[in-house]
């Protein structure tokens, strides 16, 4: 967010007039755009871990108890 803040501050009128990825190549601003999914991905993945551990534990839980009934 302070990176972007100060990207505009510092060259708005370049920002502007040209595209933000100017002089990049396709496959760069490929790659630049496939590393920031990938960080967002694994940011969700970290963030639900816990409940998916939690369900996870729930049903084993609940299916040993009916194995062992």
């Amino acid at each position: 967010m302070f990176t972007l803040i100060a990207i505009f501050d510092k060259a708005f009128d370049v920002v502007i007039s040209k595209c933000f990825f100017h002089g990049y190549s396709f496959i760069t601003v490929c790659m630049i755009l496939n590393h920031a999914r990938t960080g967002i991905d694994i940011y969700v993945a970290l963030k639900y871990a816990n409940n998916i551990v939690m369900v996870s534990k729930h049903i084993c839980k609940r299916d040993r108890f009916l194995f062992y009934k």
